[in-house]
This record gives structure tokens, C-alpha cells and sequence, in this order.
């Protein structure tokens, strides 16, 4: 019979102190993974990180705590670079969403896109994730909402079939 040690001691609600260890004895139990308290570890570990002396944690306590703005690059080859080439000839987009999506191509730490609602976030991410999938890059999409995430992926998997074959594979 397995054992588990607990802080405190377990009561059955309604069992008297003298019949409480029977009444222990004779109940089934099942143990269940605490996702809070996982999650709160996945925390602590990632703030131990952020505080460690190495280069890459001074670099996110600059980022992070000190609100070091972002770096972007300003001397990458953009006629060289397919992606740059394809936000400068989609039709679709204005010039503040090809902006935004240049500040995207060519952030050295990351990128924010803040805006009203019904702005076009959607729909310039659409384009910045298309354009990012060209170059091969890993993204991150994160927001307050799950649904603003389900969007993104609704529109992108509803332009798949125009997508290029290469990128549509990397979306499947």
C-alpha cells in the first residue's frame, strides 16, 4: 500500500476523533496533479532565472524589470530578405500595418502590437505570421483573450489554400 505525507492531518468531514483513523483507513483515495501549484513552480523557476548572473538573464532583467526599450535592426539587406519583399507588395495592407509588420521583421528582442479594437491586429498579424513562416522563424502569440488568438488562426487557416506550399505545410 502506497503512502503519501501530508502537512496536515486529514479529517473526514463528520467523523468523530476517535473513529477518525478507521474512518480514514477505510475510504478510497485518489491523488490528482495540482496544475496551480505546477504552474506557481514553472513561476518561481522563471523569476530564479530571471535574477541568475549570467548574460542572457542581465539582458531580460534590462528588458523586463528595467524596461529597456527594444532593439530593432536597422541594417538588415531588405531587398534581399523574401519576407520584406512580400509585406511591401501585399495589396491588402496600409501603411501603419506595414509598418508594424516591418518593426515585426526586424525586432532583435520582440515586438508589441497595441491597438483599439477593430484596428486590424488580426489581419496584421495575419501578414506578420505569413511573412515570419517565410523566414523560418519561431513565433509567439500571445494575448489577454484566447478568442483573439483563435482568430489569428481562423484567418490564417482560411488563407492555407493561398498560402505558399512550403508555409502551408509549416501551419499544418
Amino acid at each position: 500500500m502506497p503512502w503519501v505525507s501530508l502537512s496536515k492531518r486529514l479529517r473526514l468531514p463528520g467523523s468523530s476523533r476517535t473513529s477518525q483513523a478507521q474512518d480514514l483507513h477505510q475510504q478510497l483515495w485518489r491523488i490528482h496533479k495540482d496544475e496551480f501549484m505546477g504552474s506557481i513552480a514553472i513561476m518561481r523557476y522563471n523569476l530564479i532565472q530571471l535574477f541568475l548572473q549570467n548574460e542572457q538573464s542581465s539582458h531580460l532583467r534590462k528588458m523586463i524589470v528595467d524596461l529597456e526599450v527594444p532593439r530593432f535592426d536597422s541594417g538588415c539587406q531588405f531587398s534581399q530578405d523574401p519576407a520584406i519583399s512580400y509585406i511591401w507588395s501585399e495589396k491588402n495592407l496600409n501603411d501603419d500595418q506595414r509598418r508594424a509588420i516591418l518593426k515585426i521583421l526586424t525586432a532583435k528582442d520582440y515586438a508589441l502590437i497595441l491597438g483599439m479594437p477593430g484596428t486590424g491586429k488580426t489581419s496584421t498579424m495575419v501578414y506578420a505570421v505569413k511573412a515570419l513562416l517565410m523566414r523560418g522563424s519561431s513565433i509567439l502569440l500571445t494575448s489577454y483573450t484566447n478568442s483573439a488568438v483563435d482568430n489569428l488562426l481562423l484567418k490564417l487557416k482560411a488563407q492555407v489554400s493561398i498560402l505558399d506550399a512550403s508555409i502551408r505545410n509549416l501551419l499544418l
